[in-house]
């Protein structure tokens, strides 16, 4: 019996030092896993908790927390005036056409609009293609009664300045 006991205490403990182990191996696995990113939040939490100080620090000496009280005043003074300002100006709707036409690959960098209703617009145009088509969409909206524009020579990077004439019911 003395035996039988031996044999049952050595699994017993064989099992309890299994257990063991395996819960050792899983505090370490997860001691890995988890403590890397509780670190790295909390040190994001402790960031976040400064900017915020720095913030109601800064809205308290600007006194941006009264300014939320001024905006229904202000809302209101400015539908107040509405009526006394017209719809929007027919200039921003031609030039929004002109910048809508340019598309991919034209970027325009100087618009100029003279008193006679002359139009030059210059840019610079990534390909030929692309100015081709800025031109051809100038010509087919019918804004303007001539259009002078250059006829690219090289195939990337052009450099253009193009030149027209406002017909009567777009010259604002």
């Amino acid at each position: 019996m003395p035996e039988k006991n031996l044999v049952q205490y050595e699994e017993i403990r064989l099992a309890a030092r299994f257990f063991a182990a395996s819960a050792a191996i899983l505090i370490a696995v997860g001691s890995i896993f988890l403590l890397p990113p509780f670190f790295s939040l909390t040190l994001e939490k402790e960031e976040t908790d400064r900017a915020l100080r720095l913030e109601e620090e800064a809205a308290r000496n600007f006194g941006i927390g009264n300014s939320e009280l001024l905006i229904p005043s202000v809302k209101n003074s400015l539908s107040s005036i509405s009526g006394f300002v017209s719809a929007g100006s027919r200039a921003s709707a031609v030039l929004d056409g002109i910048f809508s036409e340019a598309g991919e690959g034209i970027s325009i960098q100087n618009l100029t609009v003279s008193k006679d209703s002359t139009l030059i617009v210059s840019g610079k145009a990534a390909t030929r293609r692309a100015l081709l088509d800025f031109e051809r969409k100038l010509r087919a909206a019918g804004r303007l009664q001539e259009l002078a524009a250059p006829v690219p020579v090289k195939e990337f990077d052009i450099n253009f300045t193009m030149r027209g004439k406002f017909k009567a019911p777009y010259w604002f």
